[in-house]
């Protein structure tokens, strides 16, 4: 992913392609989230098989009252998909932003010179620090936001697990202590499904910027030979 965007900014046309801020930003920040993102997208595609097997093994303890893990799942799918909407939103915003950071840094050091012989240092500082204040709104919501998914997938097979129990002791023909544990450990073994088919999601929609911005930046002209 690195060689294709330097040798496509070695090869743009004049004023066709990117600032210098966005493919500083495409080497340092893009590439790299693309690339750690796929290594736990992987594994995520796996996540439902695992946790299908889980539950049939649960249904041989408490029957048909092994389908509310099922359901917990389905209604916290939209709230995932909602939430991971929203991260790839956020992070648009905030690669955008950084761009332009980015570019008004790189400008400032490399016309030192000019800005120290006319005394805009102020002015330069200024402007950035503002670029940086408007970034810094959507990096806090998109951290609020990441906060609020690691919180339901870290409580979601809690959730299952306390369901599971309140029905069938309340509606079932009983459960033995060492059922009850059985059941526990087969809940524990449903975290990781869960955990891992909803970060997978999230990761898929976060990279999904970085990756609809490098593409854009390939697909720009370059110069003729």
């Amino acid at each position: 992913m690195m060689s294709a965007v330097y040798r496509k900014a070695t090869n743009l046309a004049k004023r066709k392609g990117g600032s210098h801020g966005q493919i500083v930003n495409l080497f340092a920040a893009d590439s790299q989230l693309i690339f750690d993102g796929m290594v736990n997208i992987v594994p995520g595609l796996v996540a439902p098989i695992q946790l299908l097997g889980a539950v049939v093994f649960l249904g041989f303890y408490v029957s048909y009252y092994c389908l509310i893990v099922v359901a917990v799942f389905v209604i916290s799918l939209p709230l995932t998909v909602f939430l991971g909407n929203n991260i790839a939103s956020f992070r648009r915003k905030i690669q955008a932003m950084a761009d332009i950071r980015l570019k008004l840094t790189t400008e400032f050091v490399q016309g030192i010179r000019i800005v120290k012989y006319y005394a805009w240092e102020e002015s330069f500082i200024r402007t950035i620090l503002e670029s940086r204040s408007d970034e810094m709104v959507y990096v806090r919501k998109l951290a609020l936001t990441r906060s609020l998914i690691v919180f339901m997938v870290n409580n979601t097979s809690t959730l299952s697990l306390a369901f599971v129990l309140l029905f069938y002791g309340i509606f079932g023909p009983g459960l033995s202590v060492a059922d009850a544990f059985t059941i526990i450990a087969i809940m524990n073994v449903t975290r990781q499904p869960f955990a891992m088919a909803s970060v997978a999601y999230v990761l898929f929609t976060y990279n999904k910027a970085s990756m609809d911005r490098v593409g854009d930046f390939l697909g720009y002209p370059e110069k003729e030979h």
